[in-house]
């Protein structure tokens, strides 16, 4: 049997400036990947190797809905 990864826990998405959010995660081995999507189903990876707490681009113009996930790839 493989070792059972570390559990992630998502503690905090905070929007940080016009067209940035901050995402804090708990756990992890410092690199996580982050992935978004728009309706839950397709997740498509915007920052890889990250550690806790990273920022990601936004458009607040075109996305009004945004699920964030960070995983162990």
């Amino acid at each position: 049997p493989s070792p059972t990864p570390p559990e992630l826990s998502l503690t905090t998405v905070n929007q940080t400036g016009p067209t940035s959010l901050e995402i804090s995660w708990t756990g992890g081995d410092g690199s996580n990947d982050i992935q978004t999507s728009i309706d839950g189903v397709t997740f498509t990876t915007v920052l890889t190797g990250q550690a806790s707490p990273a920022a990601i681009t936004i458009n607040l113009e075109t996305t009004r809905k945004l699920l964030v996930r960070v995983i162990e790839p």
